[in-house]
């Protein structure tokens, strides 16, 4: 069939619907755009407008709602309306109902808030947000038992949420207990807990993580190093030496299980140096240079040894070693030293201190100018509070009428030696 346009009102009448259809199509499209600017702007006004154009669109109530929930001069009765109108045109969508739930509890309206969670819980029962809302509501309502139930369904089904959980409601439940009962023995949930133990000081928590660690089958190595050199520097020794141990028995540390039972790990210097945990810590210093060497004062035997720039003269005590011990006992360290133009008077030294007791500490005979190896001893009784001992290598700053600290100095063949308990009249610490 051929269409015939030989007249004019032929040629009209096609014109004319031509452009009836392309009005049909583009008012929507016009429509369309209008709201999808005026949703973008996202301001009260606009939410107002693209609601006018499309009243029966749930999402623009439901934004609208939010707007006025969280506006300082929000009309509470408008903004239950909006979100109520919301979920009356969605109620399939549980976030909808959660806003209404947070809507209602603001306006006190407790018993309708808990409703509302309900119906958004029935509409999506295992979405983590709406878990995570609702346990946050339980709490704040004073339902700690209620909120535990649900957060341990939350974690299961995201243990991402770990993050979340932990820091929130450590404030009406114990940390230890959270990470017993709540948090999933998932790689990302310990690792996140354990992140929050330390961040957060949670020293009661630590125990309680660690046992969980033990019982896992892919644990999160990459924190143990983190995590032991934090229970150190708390002072948690006991647990720090457990930690020491078990996770070198397990492969989860690069540390010999048979070397990590020595009372003063790596003394002989035969281990490479871990810089941490209960190894030796090498701190970064401008003036000074550290190695290990294979030359000792006997054949077969290791050396750390630092060189003093030239114009050395800040102090220096950035070689160190955590070992852990027993209050009011008797230790003594002896260790073989060496120096090589060390122009410092006062020389250097090996140093142990309680870093956590100022006050207590001891230190051997200090070494300076050039001679060969010498042994050197110190011997310090601990108090009754003491857990571990800082040993230091110290190099003193010069004084300013002095030549700069340079130089040479070594250690090796470093040897812990247990004395027995502290006698009744002895002073907490011993100078040598």
């Amino acid at each position: 069939m051929v269409l015939n346009l030989d007249t004019l009102p032929r040629k009209a009448a096609v014109a004319g619907l031509a452009a009836a259809a392309t009005l049909g199509l583009s008012l929507p499209l016009w429509s369309h755009f209008r709201v999808s600017r005026l949703s973008a702007e996202g301001t009260q006004e606009s939410l107002q407008a693209a609601v006018a154009i499309q009243p029966r669109n749930a999402e623009l109530h439901n934004r609208l709602g939010r707007v006025l929930l969280y506006s300082p001069l929000g009309d509470a009765a408008r903004t239950t309306a909006e979100l109520q109108r919301a979920v009356e045109l969605d109620p399939r969508n549980g976030a909808f109902w959660m806003d209404l739930a947070l809507a209602r509890e603001i306006s006190g309206d407790l018993q309708g808030a808990s409703a509302a969670i309900q119906r958004g819980r029935a509409a999506e029962p295992h979405t983590p947000s709406l878990l995570w809302h609702e346990a946050n509501f339980q709490v704040r309502r004073g339902q700690v038992e209620p909120a535990m139930r649900l957060l341990r369904e939350l974690m299961q089904n995201a243990p991402e949420y770990t993050g979340r959980v932990l820091p929130l409601f450590s404030r009406v439940t114990e940390p230890a207990t959270l990470i017993a009962e709540v948090v999933p023995s998932t790689r990302p949930a310990m690792d996140a807990a354990i992140e929050f133990i330390r961040r957060e000081n949670q020293v009661s928590a630590a125990a309680v993580a660690w046992e969980r660690l033990l019982k896992m089958q892919d644990p999160p190595v990459g924190q143990m190093r983190p995590f032991l050199d934090w229970l150190i520097s708390r002072g948690e020794a006991a647990l720090a030496v457990r930690v020491w141990r078990e996770a070198s028995q397990r492969g989860w540390i690069p540390v010999p299980p048979e070397a990590a039972a020595e009372p003063l790990y790596n003394g002989d210097l035969r281990q490479p140096l871990q810089d941490f945990g209960f190894d030796w810590r090498v701190l970064p210093h401008a003036e000074a240079s550290v190695w290990m060497e294979g030359r000792g004062p006997e054949p077969g035997l290791n050396s750390l040894c630092v060189q003093f720039s030239p114009e050395a003269r800040a102090d220096y005590s950035h070689i160190l070693h955590y070992v852990p011990v027993e209050p009011n006992y008797h230790y003594a360290l002896r260790a073989a030293m060496r120096s090589d133009r060390l122009a410092a008077r006062a020389g250097a030294f090996l140093q142990m201190s309680d870093p956590f007791r100022p006050g207590s500490s001891a230190r051997t005979d200090a070494v300076t100018g050039s001679g060969g190896w010498r042994d050197v001893l110190a011997s310090i009784e601990t108090g009754p509070d003491t857990k571990m001992l800082l040993i230091r290598l110290a190099r003193p700053a010069p004084v300013v009428a002095e030549e700069p600290g340079s130089g040479l100095v070594c250690i090796a063949r470093l040897q812990w030696s247990e004395l027995g308990p502290r006698k009744a009249e002895s002073p907490v610490a011993g100078k040598q």
